[in-house]
């Protein structure tokens, strides 16, 4: 029994209320948008393919996590500093803080003693550690399923010389990674835009999606992907990266970006003309 298709065609466009999408393909057609040289998710170049995903676009994961590592210290180290009078250790640091343990006990007529406080320490304790710990928790919980995630499915590989596409998923069943090639013409690829509508305004979101059609449960994605862009023609311009690789070859987008920081050394360094050895 042969299974009927996805409900999309190329030209396709659906406008809703807060939101609207536009289909590409399956049957690639032309966009007339502009294309985009090259995309962060964009990773390995050769002449007869391309890889997507992957470890594509992790720099800026990592970069975003830093920021927020940063931010969220500034803002504990300030709740803790605080200015005389203020925050946990009283403006004085760490000497606050075990000054903080101790606390005055009536032993006698006018007669006070400074006494250790274990009720204090274990206050000080969740007071100090509860939110770091928190953060590097979720930190450490995100860099570990991103990991497993490079690790359990394949970049996809548009190959233009056999006109195939290679795509990869984590079978949760058999815990192992099932990999299948399809003809080129029948990715479907599609740019989707919404938006979030506030007392304080109207934030917008798009993406780029491209996938497969499921012979097994007709109607559904056997895999794709989904990647954030900043608008709908910015997503049709990276979808149109992909189609003039495989229509016109390699000299029609740029060399992917680099994925590490060194290798942003190493391009700055080209670009400028300079030596590896003059990067500070």
């Amino acid at each position: 029994m042969k299974h009927s298709p996805l409900p999309f065609f190329a030209g396709q466009h659906r406008q809703e209320r807060l939101g609207a999408r536009t289909v590409f393909s399956p049957l690639p057609v032309m966009t007339n948008v502009p294309p985009v040289r090259r995309a962060d998710w964009l990773t390995q170049k050769h002449p007869h393919y391309i890889e997507l995903g992957g470890a594509g676009g992790s720099l800026f994961q990592t970069q975003i996590l830093y920021s927020v590592w940063v931010l969220g210290l500034l803002i504990f180290a300030g709740m803790f500093w605080g200015p005389p009078g203020n925050g946990m250790s009283n403006g004085q640091g760490w000497a606050g803080v075990w000054t903080g343990l101790y606390e005055e006990v009536w032993i006698g007529a006018n007669q006070w003693a400074m006494e250790f406080s274990w009720e204090n320490l274990l206050g000080t304790i969740l007071l100090l550690g509860t939110m770091p710990g928190l953060a590097l928790f979720l930190t450490v919980k995100i860099l570990r399923e991103h990991q497993q995630q490079l690790r359990r499915v394949l970049p996809f590989r548009f190959h233009r010389q056999r006109r195939e596409v290679m795509l990869s998923r984590w079978d949760k069943r058999t815990k192992r990674t099932e990999v299948r090639i399809f003809p080129w013409e029948e990715m479907c690829a599609m740019v989707g835009e919404g938006s979030a509508v506030s007392v304080s305004g109207v934030m917008t979101m798009a993406s780029l999606f491209f996938g497969i059609n499921s012979d097994e449960r007709p109607g559904q994605f056997w895999s794709g992907m989904n990647v954030g862009t900043l608008s709908k023609e910015v997503g049709a311009g990276e979808w149109e990266m992909i189609r003039r690789y495989m229509e016109e070859g390699p000299e029609a987008i740029d060399e992917p970006a680099p994925v590490t920081f060194d290798g942003m050394i190493e391009e700055f360094c080209r670009e400028q003309k300079i030596p590896r050895s003059a990067f500070s």
